[in-house]
């Protein structure tokens, strides 16, 4: 079924509004003035959000706590709230809403709702990073949080390792060095790496570093948000077609091998795209 819904023609509309990610003048005169507006002010956590509508002089609202474990509950409240014609918006503790934080089933219910949603824009700790990671940037993925479980955390990695663009991951202090040695293992290459802390605080910094360099860092120092970055596999563009072609045609010619074999053992060789591979050997046998 196709929905399309004018956002400002819609009088029911849910705001999220983005938050600052630490200095607190980060925040855009928009959203200053939808918070002020407000009805009804929904947030992950009410003593974070009244520190911020202090700041900026927004007394008097009236606060509602939705966060990842009462979400659909809230939810229901919240919707009900705007089709009863209050100006409702939502905001997470730091930067956008639903990316990494909650708000997902909020927005979904707006929308099953015929209510209009809009982002009122703001900072973004993965983009801050990618600007100043030295990393390429015409392409990137942004991941977000590994699974804190190492055996679940690898199994993750390796669906990443082939990937050619840049990966940006958000990590806690504690399980950084554990991360990065995951990484390292996994991917078994020397790639370029940023790991981007506290970003727009008094304490921001950039640690460049290549994953060979991880036993120089000292991570006890490590501490606060951190966006991790990784370069993507570039290898495939030092292998060129012609040996991987030459190398398939003499796994050919050895009839116990399958296509995905031979596929499989180049692709770990040449640490190449095992999905490259076997299109060359498609092409090869069309």
């Amino acid at each position: 079924m196709i929905k399309r819904n004018k956002t400002f023609e819609n009088k029911h509309i849910l705001y999220f509004v983005v938050s600052p990610i630490g200095n607190l003048k980060d925040i855009s005169l928009r959203a200053i003035e939808i918070l002020k507006t407000a009805d009804v002010i929904a947030c992950e956590d009410t003593r974070n959000t009244l520190k911020l509508l202090t700041h900026f002089d927004i007394l008097n609202k009236h606060l509602i706590s939705l966060h990842n474990h009462n979400e659909k509950s809230v939810s229901n409240k919240i919707i009900n709230m705007i089709l009863e014609g209050n100006v409702v918006c939502y905001l997470s503790d730091a930067g956008y809403p639903i990316i990494s934080d909650p708000g997902k089933i909020l927005c979904e219910m707006a929308i099953s709702n015929n209510i209009s949603v809009t982002t009122i824009g703001g900072t973004n700790a993965a983009i801050n990073a990618l600007v100043c990671s030295n990393l390429p940037s015409e392409h990137f993925y942004f991941y977000g949080f590994l699974d804190s479980h190492q055996s679940k955390r690898k199994k993750q990695l390796e669906s990443l390792k082939e990937m050619d663009s840049t990966i940006i991951f958000y990590e806690a202090p504690h399980r950084i060095k554990a991360t990065i040695l995951d990484i390292k293992e996994i991917f078994n290459d020397n790639r370029r790496c940023t790991i981007a802390r506290e970003l727009t605080k008094i304490h921001e910094e950039y640690i460049y570093f290549e994953l060979n360099d991880v036993d120089n860092i000292d991570f006890d120092t490590i501490k606060g948000e951190i966006v991790l970055l990784v370069e993507g596999n570039n290898k495939q563009d030092i292998v060129s077609d012609e040996i991987l072609i030459n190398e398939i045609n003499e796994l050919l010619q050895n009839k116990k091998y399958s296509k995905k074999d031979i596929a499989l053992q180049i692709a770990k060789k040449y640490n190449v795209s095992k999905n490259y591979i076997y299109q060359l050997i498609l092409n090869i046998n069309s």
